[in-house]
């Protein structure tokens, strides 16, 4: 045993108060039930709840943080075609006119407030996908010159389908096969206003419609049979070749 040092070996040292010992001697009043926990009440004494408008300050910040970073993760989605253009659309959009509200919000209090300074007090200058959308705006429609990017898509979308099949001839999925075609009738259907003519109405996004009803009643791990993989690249290969006179 060393001089100045308490001896801790002996287990008594660590048995806990015991009998004698008064709560007092432990900094706290007289415990209740059979926790053998120590609690004041008196903490409650220096709580104060937040009023509606201080709940509602703190709120419109936060919404507007966690939406930043919504945007963020749909952008790297949609850039490595883990979501579809028309659902990558509707949701980038609603996004960004939800942030503007807050925005718009945040400077009643704060009218030097804009969306850049916001990224930089809240730590997320590393959300750099987010920052560029926020840059460009809402999200690119099928109008004007971003027809041809429409164009563009479904082509590839063409040449995706029937390349899964023959890759997976014995083994293609429902869970695989069918996304692909409920967003080939989405992006079909875009261009509707655009194709259809009177008399000559744009509908080749209808033309998926009953394969995609028959799979959707099937499960998601099912292995699609010899004849509904025949049927869908003839309905692709359809598709395609109508879809290329339109283009003329």
């Amino acid at each position: 045993m060393y001089p100045g040092f308490t001896d801790y070996s002996a287990p008594s040292q660590f048995n806990g108060p015991s009998s004698n010992d008064s709560p007092s001697s432990f900094g706290g009043t007289t415990p209740t039930g059979n926790t053998g926990l120590n609690y004041s009440n008196n903490t409650s004494e220096h709580i104060r709840l937040l009023s509606g408008a201080e709940r509602k300050e703190l709120e419109v910040p936060r919404e507007l943080y966690v939406n930043i970073k919504m945007l963020e993760v749909l952008e790297k989605a949609f850039t490595f075609e883990k979501v579809s253009e028309p659902e990558y659309q509707l949701r980038t959009d609603n996004i960004l006119k939800k942030m503007e509200k807050l925005t718009q919000i945040l400077r009643q209090k704060n009218p030097s407030l804009t969306i850049e300074t916001f990224i930089q007090e809240y730590g997320l200058s590393d959300c750099t996908w987010a920052i560029q959308r926020i840059k460009k705006g809402k999200g690119q429609e099928a109008t004007g010159q971003n027809l041809h990017g429409l164009v563009a898509t479904i082509t590839s979308r063409f040449i995706k389908l029937p390349d899964y099949l023959l890759m997976n001839s014995d083994s293609a999925q429902v869970k695989d096969v069918l996304p692909m075609l409920q967003e080939m009738k989405q992006l079909l259907d875009m261009l509707k206003p655009h194709f259809s003519k009177p008399g000559h109405p744009f509908n080749l996004g209808d033309r998926f419609g009953p394969v995609i009803v028959k799979m959707s009643a099937m499960g998601l791990n099912d292995i699609l049979s010899p004849e509904v993989v025949d049927e869908i690249q003839g309905l692709n290969d359809f598709a395609k070749n109508s879809f290329e006179v339109y283009l003329r």
